[in-house]
């Protein structure tokens, strides 16, 4: 619980407003599991008290990162493999790749927001 003039700041993923139920459909499938509630995170901050100081679309930096950890578990697949078992190695690069996907179909953002409590 935050005193009034208080900050919350950090990156949330979400869908871009008004999304029709198919892309919302989609960024459930591609996106991480909570995605399908965050379609609206200035009215969700709104709505429990917050006010938004600031807000920037990370969205390309954030697919820039989702390939770059694709290269990079491609180029240490076999020491991933050890160390993190076959299912898990594939299920961390189905996500990573799902993210790219879902960022260039236009169901995924990613944005750094800054909240501040209201009184």
């Amino acid at each position: 619980m935050l005193k009034p003039g208080r900050l919350l700041v950090g990156y949330v993923t979400h869908t871009p407003p008004g999304l029709a139920e198919e892309g919302l459909a989609r960024a459930g499938d591609l996106g991480p599991s909570f995605i399908e509630g965050s379609e609206d995170p200035r009215a969700q901050a709104e709505g429990v008290g917050f006010e938004v100081v600031e807000m920037l679309d990370v969205t390309a930096r954030f697919r820039e990162t989702a390939l770059a950890w694709l290269v990079g578990l491609k180029e240490r697949e076999q020491d991933l493999r050890e160390e993190l078992g076959d299912e898990d190695y594939e299920h961390e690069l189905e996500q990573k790749g799902c993210i790219v996907e879902g960022i260039d179909a236009g169901v995924l953002r990613r944005a750094f927001w800054v909240f501040e409590r209201g009184e």
